[in-house]
């Protein structure tokens, strides 16, 4: 009776179901997505272009952004050269340029855009950052999936964009340091958009496939194409002289006179803090900034009263028009010239000799008072009375 007892007990032992004296090991990452050398568990399309590319995950310690973005930028540059460099399926040429700007400018350490608070592969420092003008630090928020979230990267983007030009004006010192790094152009935008959406995650297997999918990008073919691009897509060019205007009159330079479009123009354009007349007066100053020259050189002596003066400026002179002429731009003049016209029976030269397609202005002011004016010419033939005021 015993016996039995010991040898249905030793039954029970041999019976009792693996595992519940050893702790059963989980599947690594490889074996989930069937992908060798993975350690992430990321899922994004970025993530499968770090894996094909081997770029360097993450920073390592002490290691600053700049020069974590210097390390990835050596390997795109080695994966370029030896054209090896491989996009996978939802990162295209578009994406990989955004990639560069969303690093920052190369060699440049005070550019550096998103990853200075964004580095991969967390796409957050965790740190807290003032990121508003009168704001409280806040948590950097991860960039990964923004789908998911619903976030509108275009608005983001410029709205980052306004703070760094407001910080880098010297208007918004309570900002963080890092918004000052930040340059990015109308032209990075859709490139830049392009990339952040490569941080949506995609299932397991969609992953793998993505990487089995990936393709050699001609990275050469596409860094011509974005010079294309933005030779195509050139700035308009305006230029507003104004007599007797004090720079220090303007909104957009803390002056007392509301000039809400003229604010909105240097917000969106360039606004130069060091720039200066090339004459007191009226005529010699226009032909200083037309040519880039003393006004001596370019026939422009003084304020010119077209009853007494010969003088004009000289055709032999080269204008900032017709540099723009030669850059494929369309350009005209409007308002007052005052640098010389064929008035008095003199061959005098006019706007469209200095370079300007299309003109519509006047000798000098507009007579016989800004009210109702009737001297306006357009491409020299006089245009009569006009109604309204010419300024």
């Amino acid at each position: 009776m015993k016996t039995t007892a010991r040898l249905c007990l030793f039954m029970g032992l041999c019976l009792l179901p693996p595992g519940v004296f050893s702790e059963e090991k989980a599947a690594s990452i490889e074996e989930v997505t069937k992908v060798h050398r993975l350690a992430s568990t990321r899922r994004a399309p970025f993530d499968a272009f770090v894996y094909v590319n081997r770029i360097p995950e993450a920073a390592e310690q002490d290691e600053t952004a700049a020069d974590f973005a210097g390390r990835i930028f050596g390997r795109l540059a080695n994966q370029e050269g030896r054209i090896l460099l491989k996009v996978p399926p939802g990162m295209d040429r578009r994406a990989y340029l955004g990639f560069k700007t969303f690093l920052g400018s190369e060699g440049d350490e005070q550019v550096q855009n998103c990853v200075s608070c964004h580095a991969p592969p967390a796409f957050t420092d965790g740190q807290l950052h003032v990121v508003s003008a009168g704001g409280t630090p806040v948590l950097t928020p991860s960039l990964r999936n923004p789908a998911q979230r619903k976030v509108n990267l275009e608005a983001v983007l410029r709205t980052k964009m306004r703070a760094a030009e407001r910080k880098r004006a010297g208007k918004a010192d309570d900002l963080d340091a890092a918004c000052g790094l930040i340059t990015i152009t109308e032209a990075d935008l859709p490139n830049l958009v392009a990339f952040l959406e490569t941080l949506n995650d995609v299932p397991n297997a969609a992953f793998r496939k993505l990487i089995i999918d990936a393709e050699v990008l001609d990275s050469s073919a596409g860094f011509d194409e974005a010079r294309v691009s933005r030779e195509r897509k050139q700035p308009n060019v305006v230029t507003l002289l104004a007599d007797d205007l004090g720079w220090k009159d303007l909104g957009c330079y803390g002056g007392p006179v509301k000039t809400p479009t003229l604010d909105k123009l240097a917000a969106k354009g360039v606004k130069f803090t060091d720039f200066h007349s090339g004459a007191p007066v009226c005529s010699p100053s226009r032909a200083t900034f037309l040519t880039g020259r003393h006004h001596i050189r370019t026939g422009v002596y003084s304020v010119i009263s077209e009853p007494v003066h010969r003088m004009h400026l000289l055709e032999s002179e080269t204008t900032l028009a017709e540099v723009l002429q030669d850059e494929g731009y369309a350009t005209a003049h409007f308002g007052k010239w005052h640098l010389g016209m064929p008035t008095n029976n003199r061959k005098n030269p006019t706007p469209a000799d200095h370079g300007f397609d299309y003109w519509f202005g006047l000798v000098n002011g507009a007579g016989p008072s800004h009210k109702d004016p009737t001297n306006f010419l357009r491409n020299g033939k006089r245009v009569g009375p006009m109604k309204g005021y010419s300024c």
